[in-house]
């Protein structure tokens, strides 16, 4: 059309033809993607993380089967992953029996999971938590899904969503940043500076007028038409007029670029047919038109439907998972034939809510809160098993409502915390943006070293196709076994604390967990301030998890507040020994 008929205002047009849009050319900088991996419905994620044996005190697996019921998977079904390095009541948790690749990318250390996640105002308990969740409408599918979309509980950025403030800090700071959905429009995803690009997933990604050729000799007459109509202007045009003729144009460069960049994309694995593949297909296409594109920095939404499993879940989850495994499987070996897998590339699964763990009438779970989610990516630094896995889940829990409803004990906030700045956010201010609420959560943010490896891993090897194109399956290798084994003595130049740290809310030192080793350094985070006296030696390479008390001042704090002045706070007594990357 015109821009005298989409605006007001005299257009004084010039003969000469508008300028086209320039080609970007490739960013100087490192690429990296996000993707927010959306399964719609409420997941029932306590059967994609179920405790499994070498569990403190009790058989905690049959309490998940006492519990569950008709619901429980059987201990024999499940992928067994190594959980002793990570603070948890159990040494080894299983993983559903149709997602193994989740199994072999924890054990290649490409995939963590976060335990007991979900949406936070405040920390609550079993008795306040109605009082201190006013700001939301627990349970409530279209609530909680625009919450964990949004990130803002108290609505400070109202407007935005949590991956579009992202964008927009990007922007900031001189990044090319783009958001792209490939499931339609996401609220994540809605920026001030960033158009929000929707391309579909069925593999045809559309070019401007594509009748425009059939019985006429210029193949793009109406393109240009519309630019015949749109020709530069001169000084004293409607500002209107031009704005819209400049976007126009924007618009129709932006979609002649795209089109043919998409259609001589060639991958290296073949996609399979279900829904989540093909999102994930295209999302490993726009991967590859980075360069064309000129983009250093994409946020990419994919959304799985179907979680929401009143009745029949067993069945229901069995099926979705056997699509979800198969996809994820299919775009690790693409991103890795890319060379996109070990840095660039970080993958995380997210719902509105989980489940409740106890049996309703039909054989399903209703809605609930805190779940278990995973982060993958060849940066990530996997096999372990962050939050707190609830050490109870009887209905007498003391985070357990009815009718199995889980309070989270982990925030939203602690892990896009770390994400962000991953992704190059790392003002102070510019993480507030992102995430409004997350100093309400001071201490249990995950900083970026605790999400991600500090020094890179030995890369992993592509994965072999077979005859039919389809990635072959990664072999697992089988979580270590620490029951019987003997302990390793810590490496030479590691160091207990010597602060004291939070037990059960009591100042307690090393020497203390001395005393009874074998009950006191299987308390929470105990390992990872102790590592000499629990022979933990993974843990001297780690921060200290519990909260500290400092020698200056009696004041407890934690190695995420060190990290944020650690030129100064790490020279505090005893601090180089108790947050050992952070120092």
């Amino acid at each position: 059309g015109t821009p005298e008929f989409h605006s007001s205002g005299v257009v004084h047009a010039m003969s000469a033809s508008r300028p086209d849009q320039e080609t970007p050319n490739p960013s100087d900088k490192e690429y990296k993607a996000v993707i927010f991996l959306m399964l719609d419905g409420g997941a029932d994620t306590f059967n994609m993380l179920v405790p499994h044996s070498g569990c403190a005190g009790k058989d905690m697996w049959q309490e998940y089967n006492d519990t569950r019921t008709g619901l429980a998977i059987p201990k024999e079904d499940l992928h067994t992953i190594d959980a002793s390095g990570s603070d948890q009541k159990c040494s080894t948790f299983g993983i559903h029996p149709n997602l193994p690749h989740l199994q072999a990318l924890y054990n290649q250390e490409d995939l963590l999971w976060v335990s007991n996640m979900g949406v936070l105002q405040q920390r609550v308990t079993k008795e306040d938590w109605r009082s201190k969740t006013d700001e939301t409408s627990l349970f409530a599918h279209n609530v909680q899904y625009s919450e964990v979309h949004r990130m803002d509980i108290y609505e400070e950025r109202a407007g935005r969503g949590m991956l579009g403030r992202m964008v927009d800090a990007l922007l900031k700071n001189d990044f090319n940043a783009n958001s792209v959905s490939v499931k339609g429009i996401a609220e994540t995803l809605v920026s001030n500076l960033s158009p929000l690009f929707v391309i579909p997933s069925s593999g045809e990604y559309g070019k401007f007028d594509p009748m425009s050729s059939v019985g006429d000799s210029d193949p793009d007459v109406l393109l240009n038409k519309m630019k015949d109509m749109n020709k530069a202007t001169s000084l004293g045009s409607s500002l209107f007029a031009e704005t819209f003729s400049s976007l126009l144009f924007q618009g129709l460069a932006e979609n002649q670029l795209l089109y043919e960049a998409l259609q001589a994309v060639e991958l290296d694995t073949t996609f399979t047919k279900s829904a989540i593949s093909r999102q994930l297909e295209t999302v490993a296409k726009m991967v590859k038109t980075k360069d064309t594109r000129g983009v250093d920095r994409d946020v990419f939404y994919v959304e799985m439907g179907g979680y929401d499993t009143h009745s029949n879940l067993k069945q229901s989850l069995d099926e979705l998972t056997l699509d979800l495994n198969l996809a994820l499987e299919e775009f690790t070996s693409e991103m890795k034939f890319q060379g996109m897998w070990e840095n660039s590339i970080t993958l995380v699964m997210v719902s509105e809510f989980a489940r409740t763990l106890t049996e309703n009438t039909g054989q399903g779970s209703d809605h609930a809160w805190g779940g278990n989610y995973f982060l993958a990516g060849g940066a990530v630094d996997g096999k372990k098993i962050l939050g707190e896995y609830p050490d109870d889940l009887s209905p007498d829990g003391p985070i357990v409502f009815e009718p199995g409803i889980v309070i989270p004990s982990t925030p939203w906030e602690a892990v896009w915390d770390g994400i962000a700045q991953w992704f190059g956010i790392t003002n102070s201010h510019d993480l507030d943006q992102v995430l409004p609420n997350r100093n309400t959560f001071e201490d249990d943010l995950f900083p970026m070293n605790t999400l991600y490896a500090v020094t890179p891993k030995s890369p992993t090897l592509s994965p072999v196709q077979t005859s039919t194109g389809a990635p072959m399956k990664s072999p697992t290798a089988s979580p270590l076994q620490t029951s019987t084994d003997a302990p390793t003595k810590a490496p030479t130049g590691c160091s207990d604390s010597p602060l004291k740290m939070k037990v059960n809310g009591k100042a307690k030192t090393c020497q203390w967990v001395g005393k009874n080793i074998a009950n006191r350094c299987k308390k929470r985070g105990v390992k990872s301030h102790c590592p000499v006296t629990c022979s933990g030696p993974s843990f001297c390479s780690r921060d200290s998890t519990k909260k500290i008390q400092l020698k200056e001042n009696g004041n407890w704090k934690t190695c995420n507040w060190v990290s944020k002045n650690s030129n100064k706070r790490c020279m505090k007594i005893g601090m180089r020994d108790t947050c050992r990357i952070t120092c």
